[in-house]
């Protein structure tokens, strides 16, 4: 009996399969552009994008300053005017309290650059000289972060059950 001869139908390419650069075979054919869908503002943004009305006079409220000494010295101001928004705060902050606030601000938090927020040019304005205090190890807090779950039971102990609704 002969040997049968198995022909080898394994994927190989030959060397005329390669094809030369330009040619019809080198080139690919062109893929379509898939529109990205539309990426849902952050919470944040929908409350910046709010429009306001106008201030209205008789909502504004005179704060007095509480100082050491103060209530000695200023008159008795228990019969101020309060603003009709303020008889029932405590109703609309209770309404409000199992509302998740990172729903509102989200989850991120930027970074905070005093060099941006304390300028050159305010300590001009004040005389006064840049603190030269140097970086220290306090400033590294990347092995601190809080996990998913610290998150989530701080959220459960806190009530905050529900998103906030910039349509509402």
């Amino acid at each position: 009996m002969s040997p049968v001869k198995r022909l080898d139908m394994s994927p190989v390419a030959s060397p005329k399969a390669k094809a030369e650069p330009g040619s019809a075979r080198a080139r690919r054919p062109p893929v379509p552009a898939f529109k990205k869908p539309p990426q849902e503002p952050e919470p944040w943004q929908l409350v910046r994008a709010m429009k306001l009305p106008p201030p209205n006079p008789e909502d504004s409220y005179e704060l007095s300053d509480k100082g050491d000494d103060s209530e000695a010295d200023e008159p008795d101001r228990t019969q101020k005017y309060q603003p009709a928004w303020s008889s029932n705060y405590l109703q609309v902050i209770e309404a409000q309290s199992d509302i998740d606030p990172d729903t509102i601000f989200g989850t991120s938090v930027p970074q905070c650059d005093l060099a941006v927020i304390f300028r050159d040019a305010d300590y001009l304005k004040f005389q006064q000289e840049r603190p030269k205090r140097k970086r220290g190890s306090s400033g590294e807090w990347h092995a601190d972060r809080l996990s998913r779950q610290e998150v989530g039971d701080y959220k459960k102990k806190m009530g905050h059950k529900r998103r906030w609704d910039a349509k509402a």
